[in-house]
């Protein structure tokens, strides 16, 4: 719809320099071997801890809806969106009572990863979460710093598992069908 338009046009595209993108993602986002390591022993409590410690209220109402909530339960939505729903407008365009995860009622994230689309591209729970996350109202928070190429990201670890989930979320499409 052209309501919607919006969200999804651009007058500028930047994509950055191309050092950075030589280099890697670890680098784009100011992360050592050590430091990936380290997050890596504990992915979510590592994205859980960057969240905490550079978010808001509506960052970390996200997380926690998307780690420990239920999908489609009213009582476990972030607040923003609870606003968001009786306004009828989201980040992006109009939200209706029936938009916020329609047809996923009921989802706790163990139940995310039992999906075929998770197992085809072979996602950790981790990098689900990246990826989920990274649809909410936060999304501003992962791009931001990395347009502005702010070395070490705040949310270094979130942006890493969400660049290798996006890559392996890739492969779906081509193992669904290989023509």
């Amino acid at each position: 719809s052209d309501s919607q338009a919006g969200k999804f046009t651009s007058n500028k595209l930047v994509l950055g320099r191309s050092e950075l993108a030589a280099r890697g993602i670890e680098y784009a986002l100011g992360l050592k071997p050590e430091g990936i390591a380290l997050g890596l022993q504990d992915p979510i409590a590592a994205m859980e801890k960057e969240v905490k410690a550079t978010g808001d209220i509506n960052d970390w109402e996200n997380f926690q809806y998307i780690v420990y909530g239920e999908s489609g339960c009213t009582s476990d939505y972030p607040s923003a969106v609870t606003r968001s729903l009786e306004i009828g407008k989201y980040h992006g365009g109009t939200l209706g009572s029936d938009d916020f995860d329609t047809g996923h009622s009921g989802r706790t994230l163990q139940d995310w990863m039992k999906l075929r689309e998770v197992d085809l591209a072979g996602l950790t729970e981790a990098e689900f979460v990246a990826v989920r996350f990274y649809t909410s109202s936060s999304y501003w928070r992962i791009n931001n710093p990395l347009r502005q190429e702010v070395r070490p990201h705040p949310w270094a670890m979130v942006v890493y598992l969400l660049d290798r989930g996006i890559k392996k979320l890739r492969s779906v499409q081509a193992q669904v069908d290989p023509r």
